[in-house]
């Protein structure tokens, strides 16, 4: 009869890691949603503001550019947001934090602590 496999000990940094990521990946989701909602909302309102009709022909003409060149800066905004690869904004997030590093930080206060040492001597 086999026995059942022992899986391996994380150590308290990889276990805050992975926590870390979860969390990051599900706060990452939560503001890209509501960013995509928000520009969609945007674009709804541009949209209705621009079938509107105004009385001077000049004031018109330059409504209507403003509006489209908004509506475009949501569109694109909107298709950025859509196509935003969330892993890769994750691994960038993990180097900026150090996440990823803690051998090297354990060097660098090693460092730390014996360049401290030496200044007090």
């Amino acid at each position: 009869m086999a026995g059942k496999r022992k899986r391996d000990a994380f150590t308290p940094h990889e276990k805050l890691v992975h926590k870390s990521c979860s969390l990051l990946q599900r706060e990452a989701k939560k503001v890209r949603t509501f960013l995509v909602r928000k520009a969609v909302q945007q674009l709804k309102q541009l949209r209705t503001q621009l079938e509107e009709p105004v009385e001077d022909a000049a004031k018109q003409q330059q409504r209507e550019q403003k509006l489209r060149h908004s509506i475009d800066r949501f569109e694109r905004e909107h298709a950025a947001l859509k196509t935003l690869d969330l892993q890769k904004l994750i691994t960038r997030v993990k180097v900026q934090t150090g996440l990823d590093k803690p051998t090297e930080q354990k060097e660098t206060q090693e460092w730390d602590e014996e360049g401290s040492d030496s200044e007090e001597e």
